[in-house]
């Protein structure tokens, strides 16, 4: 909370129970939380490193949100392809609104971070509708993340 990231990445390296503090009451944000909205990257990063797979998909904060919910909204790609190759069945972990990762990326206006996880996401059903009914491709087409590719491609050749 003091801003001190090196102390809480030898904390979360020698301590289990750390990596799944919440540190504010309100939210229910871990320490890995707080690293990834407020930009610190390479402390994320570090942190990622100390936690164990299995741990990495039960830490949630009060919406329900795993970190790499965080990561896919703000659109931080390097925190988001460290933690779905350390675990992917965190791309599936829904929130308390009943959205997977995915479902943040495109209406923030995260493209990239939105064509990661599909193409990276094993396609099951259940992961592709929110609970209250859209699909990705609705959240999609909010979050205009097919405005780069609205020039009609060049079929003269």
């Amino acid at each position: 909370m003091e801003n001190n990231w090196e102390e809480v990445v030898t904390t979360y390296k020698n301590s289990p129970r750390a990596r799944k503090a919440k540190l504010i009451r309100k939210s229910k944000d871990t320490a890995l939380h707080i690293a990834v909205s407020n930009g610190q990257t390479e402390n994320a990063l570090k942190l990622v490193d100390t936690i164990d797979e299995d741990v990495l998909v039960k830490i949630l904060n009060a919406r329900g949100n795993t970190p790499l919910h965080l990561a896919a909204r703000l659109g931080n790609f390097k925190i988001c392809e460290k933690m779905v190759s350390k675990n992917p069945k965190l791309m599936g972990v829904r929130n308390k609104d009943g959205e997977a990762p995915i479902f943040l990326a495109a209406p923030h206006g995260q493209p990239e971070i939105f064509f990661y996880l599909h193409e990276k996401f094993e396609i099951y059903d259940k992961y592709l509708r929110s609970d209250n009914g859209d699909t990705i491709l609705h959240v999609a087409i909010s979050g205009e993340c097919f405005s780069k590719y609205q020039q009609k491609p060049d079929t003269s050749s």
